[in-house]
């Protein structure tokens, strides 16, 4: 098959990506120039169908749409860095931090799965799926460490 037939098969809108995710997934984003803007956007703005959606996030550098309040039962963000959108939220209780070392990132893994991850580019995706698997393990280890106390940013 030429890869322009298979892209085009696989190519859809923002609406459509975002409709794949279910109550209680698990949503990792690419960090930095690997997030997805639109697709984060769009996810916001559709809120009202989804509860109980964890978004993994590495550093959050966007505007931050689904990290306002009032999307509370909808999303809940998981920092592994605090980036500037995350400090209020997290601060308030309304998102998680979760420290990690950049050398043992991993977000999925057997016991803790993605369902999906997002980032702008296939290859950005493929870079980035050992740094996934790793945070997914340090946010399980660091439940299992009963450590999930109020976090205090000053």
């Amino acid at each position: 098959m030429d890869w322009r037939t298979y892209y085009k098969e696989h190519t859809m809108t923002p609406e459509q990506a975002v409709s794949v995710i279910h109550d209680g997934d698990r949503v990792v984003f690419g960090h930095a120039v690997g997030e997805p803007i639109i697709f984060q956007r769009t996810m916001a703005r559709m809120a009202e169908q989804f509860h109980n959606v964890e978004v993994a996030h590495m550093v959050y550098l966007g505007s931050g749409e689904y990290l306002q309040p009032g999307m509370e039962g909808h999303f809940r963000h998981n920092a592994l860095f605090v980036g500037g959108p995350a400090r209020k939220p997290i601060a308030e209780h309304r998102a998680d931090y979760t420290p990690v070392f950049f050398s043992t990132y991993r977000v999925c893994s057997a016991t803790t799965p993605c369902r999906w991850t997002f980032s702008r580019s296939p290859a950005r995706l493929r870079t980035s799926a050992a740094m996934f698997r790793s945070a997914c393990r340090a946010i399980t280890a660091h439940r299992r460490s009963n450590l999930r106390k109020p976090l205090s940013l000053r």
